[in-house]
């Protein structure tokens, strides 16, 4: 097998982006933030990885890491084997590996052989569904209307931002979700379902050529069960495709039903699991 590192993301695309556009919605986080950094030059706490390993000139795997984000693993089928040839690689090489997001099989597949050629202790930090929506059943609206993040919503902002992230991951390690919900806000891709008050929010992120992904989803505790997440991501995801999109993406924790099943009665179809793993 051979191992590439590219020097920046649009070497890594000139590889990848026709395989990675061919299953567009499975490959969103990959080909979205690859996608970005073709527009945006963010710095990082160690240099990005872009790798790919062929097998006799074929494409075994790709893999992405932009810390402190997880790396992000992409398999062709058949090509498993090539997943521990990637651990090997990267252990060798001295680096820094956090965490890794995946495919349930792959993500496992990479955390057994990381934690044995480095010793590193793993730890699952959630387990995820991603769907995929191409068409809105519309939801029975509640009271209220849907409208764009403004300036002077930005403590509201901030501050369901560090309680979305408390929910998912259940820790209070929130900077990074804030500073995500203050750059949302700014590009005008920050969202609020309002009845008198703001009471639900939901942010767009990741533009790929025909989609585009719904993410911080956040209802507070005493404002939930009154069909107010369904209504703001009924709205954003119909905002997006009326945009021309041909679909929509979002990830949810595969442990709680209650966002799952508001997700499916809107028109959203699971697509693929996936595991985030963390390492000690």
């Amino acid at each position: 097998m051979q191992y590439t590192e590219y020097a920046n993301a649009a070497d890594f695309l000139a590889r990848m982006r026709v395989i990675l556009e061919g299953d567009e919605c499975a490959n969103n986080l990959m080909l979205g933030n690859c996608l970005r950094l073709l527009s945006e030059s963010p710095t990082f706490e160690q240099p990005p990885l872009f790798a790919t390993i062929e097998r006799d000139g074929d494409l075994a795997l790709a893999a992405v890491m932009t810390p402190p984000y997880p790396l992000q693993i992409y398999v062709e089928d058949g090509s498993y084997s090539a997943v521990g040839f990637l651990a090997v690689q990267l252990a060798k090489s001295g680096r820094r590996i956090t965490s890794v997001i995946g495919r349930e099989s792959v993500g496992r597949a990479f955390a057994e052989k990381w934690s044995s050629e480095t010793g590193a202790a793993s730890q699952t930090r959630v387990r995820q569904l991603l769907y995929e929506l191409r068409s809105v059943v519309q939801p029975v609206y509640p009271p209220g209307y849907f409208r764009v993040a403004e300036s002077g919503d930005i403590e509201l902002a901030r501050e369901w931002a560090r309680c979305f992230h408390k929910d998912c991951f259940h820790d209070g390690e929130t900077g990074r979700a804030v500073r995500i919900a203050e750059d949302k806000l700014r590009q005008g891709a920050l969202f609020f379902w309002v009845n008198g008050t703001c009471v639900s929010m939901a942010a767009r992120t990741r533009p790929t050529p025909r989609g585009e992904a719904v993410c911080m989803v956040y209802t507070p505790p005493q404002e939930r069960g009154k069909g107010y997440a369904s209504a703001v991501v009924a709205s954003l995801s119909q905002r997006i495709l009326n945009e021309g999109k041909t679909f929509c993406t979002l990830y949810t924790d595969l442990d709680n039903p209650t966002s799952n099943s508001i997700y499916r009665r809107i028109g959203y179809q699971p697509v693929a699991d996936s595991v985030h793993i963390e390492f000690e």
